[in-house]
């Protein structure tokens, strides 16, 4: 009697031990697994601090966006003629490259100390050359822009009815200033009857970009450099006979630690290096 009591009280404790280690077994995994996650958010801000690279909070919302499509046109060489008082020129890539025959004085009040255009600037320049039929071409389809000190350089670009914008140089605007910072060329290219189809794809964050990009030696954002802006926007990915088709795309645009600024892409779509350390100019 007694040896069975011993029995079962030593089954009984068995059990009970068991079910004690499962649960200091589960309790060490799911902490274990915790701290893996925190590792693995933390990685790419680790490394981008570790390698001296200044950001922003890089952002982890993923969203839907809707392919663009815009029609192959010569619109540019149609209307070549009505430019007045400058030299322009088409070439195979339906690019314009125009210079004028005496400087322009655009009115913007741009001088050495110019980091970058504030909205009256870009107001005034609406109204002094973008909206000027005998000057340029649709100027006023262009509404993002950018200002790059060091080369004198204005960079205007198209965008789809939301804001985005189309990147990768093919309906780009970009105005060269002297050293008097007056107008003395620019190059065009246009995209026409832009507009967002019905087909929705799935983009990826801006720190899903980033970690693509930090996975490799070619493509990472090199050390000492700071992170200017991460913009979402688009590039043309298939390039038919009458048309094209433009995807999402994650913008880098950085500035090196010898002040030379540069951009490089992630198609927010495939995960792909769409472009590698461009110099922005480019």
């Amino acid at each position: 009697m007694d040896f069975k009591r011993i029995n079962v009280l030593l089954l009984v404790f068995f059990i009970v031990f068991d079910f004690y280690l499962l649960h200091m077994l589960f309790t060490r995994v799911e902490a274990d697994t915790d701290q893996s996650t925190q590792q693995v958010e933390r990685a790419v801000e680790d490394e981008l601090e570790a390698r001296n690279i200044g950001f922003e909070t890089l952002g982890e919302e993923a969203i839907q966006l809707p392919l663009l499509k815009t029609q192959n046109s010569n619109h540019l060489a149609e209307n070549i003629g009505q430019l007045q008082n400058q030299t322009a020129t088409m070439d195979s890539n339906r690019q314009l490259t125009s210079s004028f025959d005496q400087p322009l004085d655009l009115g913007l009040g741009i001088n050495q100390e110019t980091a970058g255009l504030s909205d009256e600037q870009f107001k005034l320049l609406l109204d002094n050359f973008l909206r000027r039929p005998e000057l340029v071409i649709n100027g006023d389809l262009y509404k993002s822009y950018w200002y790059i000190p060091s080369e004198r350089l204005i960079i205007l670009r198209m965008m789809d009815e939301e804001g985005h914008v189309i990147i990768d140089g093919t309906a780009d605007l970009r105005l060269l200033l002297d050293e008097n910072y007056q107008l003395i060329s620019y190059t065009q290219t246009y995209q026409a009857g832009l507009k967002q189809l019905d087909t929705q794809v799935q983009a990826l964050s801006e720190k899903a970009a980033m970690e693509i990009l930090e996975s490799r030696i070619e493509t990472a954002i090199p050390d000492n450099s700071q992170i200017i802006t991460a913009r979402l926007a688009y590039y043309r990915y298939t390039a038919l006979k009458d048309y094209n088709i433009y995807s999402p795309s994650w913008e880098f645009i950085y500035s090196r630690s010898d002040g030379t600024l540069r951009t490089i892409m992630v198609d927010a779509t495939r995960g792909q290096v769409v472009n590698r350390n461009q110099v922005m100019i480019n």
